[in-house]
């Protein structure tokens, strides 16, 4: 009997040491979050005049998927996808918005790595497109953007990072909107201090090209030949800062300015000006976010209705209120609330709307 037990033993050792070997852990990570949302929006077409209110259900779902850089290879694979069903509203029923990214990174030397991604985008939703070409306050946007892009960074030491990305957009789209592609240029400047704050300088560029738009003349007439350029140039400073020693309290600013020119006689040159301010606070189970944005929209020779009138100013706000709570086994209740208003000197503009909703989720 002893000599049994021993063979038992020895050959149970060696399953529990391959077992063990089995089991060491896997360089890729995936998560899962599904959440369904009901609630009341009070606009969600955007119009100016007799805006129509409904109930909404909605579901969200996203899939993350990560390798480990434990060989200087790092992927990241994202896709994620909103659709809400308006109940009982005249102008749209629905609204589908979904987002998939896919991108690979390698570091070649201490602190320098290279990135390349592609991301898609589908839109089914109603959009606020008045400072676009369109120039028609709220319209449909049914369509696919798609972007491919390489980034190089430099970080050192210190804590000082530089980094460079060229990027190439693509985007098809039902009328009234324009098919176009879109070049452009970021080059970004920051510092990290040890994890608890950072700040990052950033300038883009980018170059609109519409496939049937052309240029106009300053009453924003087409010409009809040539194909309407939209030229930016953007920067923006991000500053996030962790307000407490725990890290429960952080805070993240934002402002940018953007020039927008086209390659006509100036009917679609704007200024824009924006400002963002994210306060959250987290400790488990409970986070509670607080945010709020404005942009104003400064036009150089459009007027609000022909010649010899003011030209045409717009200003948008808009505050959010997010809190969430964990259960166990991954379970959670979220409520969030937002309002946003646009005010305008061109009566088409101007709109207000407002969503409540109370979700209940489960992720990994």
């Amino acid at each position: 009997m002893m000599a049994v037990y021993a063979v038992f033993s020895s050959c149970w050792t060696v399953r529990a040491e391959d077992d063990f070997k089995l089991e060491e852990p896997s360089n890729w990570s995936q998560f899962f979050d599904l959440r369904t949302e009901a609630g009341y929006h009070d606009n969600p077409t955007y119009t100016a005049t007799n805006p129509s209110g409904s109930m909404f259900a909605a579901i969200k779902l996203e899939y993350t998927l990560v390798r480990l850089p434990v060989d200087d290879w790092q992927v990241l694979v994202l896709s994620s996808a909103d659709a809400t069903r308006f109940l009982d509203n005249a102008l749209t029923d629905h609204e589908v918005f979904t987002f998939s990214l896919f991108q690979v990174q390698k570091e070649t030397l201490p602190g320098r790595n290279w990135e390349a991604g592609f991301q898609h985008v589908y839109q089914d939703q109603q959009v606020d497109a008045s400072t676009t070409v369109v120039n028609q306050g709220s319209v449909a946007i049914h369509g696919h953007t798609l972007q491919g892009y390489a980034r190089w960074k430099q970080q050192w030491t210190t804590g000082w990072w530089l980094a460079a990305k060229p990027m190439l957009e693509w985007q098809t789209v039902e009328m009234p909107l324009d098919d176009s592609y879109e070049p452009g240029l970021e080059f970004s400047l920051g510092r990290e201090w040890q994890r608890h704050s950072s700040i990052t300088l950033s300038y883009e560029f980018h170059e609109r090209v519409f496939d049937r738009l052309t240029p106009t003349d300053a009453f924003g007439v087409a010409r009809g030949e040539g194909s309407l350029h939209l030229r930016q140039h953007q920067v923006q400073l991000v500053y996030r800062r962790d307000l407490d020693q725990d890290g429960h309290w952080r805070a993240t600013a934002r402002g940018d300015w953007l020039r927008n020119s086209d390659n006509g006689e100036g009917f679609f040159d704007y200024n824009r000006g924006r400002m963002a301010l994210e306060l959250r606070w987290h400790q488990k189970p409970w986070e509670i976010k607080l945010s709020s944005r404005a942009s104003y929209y400064d036009y150089s020779i459009q007027r609000i209705a022909g010649a010899g009138r003011a030209m045409r100013e717009k200003l948008l706000t808009a505050t959010g209120l997010q809190v969430r709570r964990e259960f166990k086994h991954g379970w959670y209740v979220i409520a969030r609330g937002e309002i946003e208003h646009s005010l305008s000197n061109q009566a088409a503009d101007r709109y207000s709307a407002s969503l409540v909703s109370l979700g209940l989720g489960w992720g990994n």
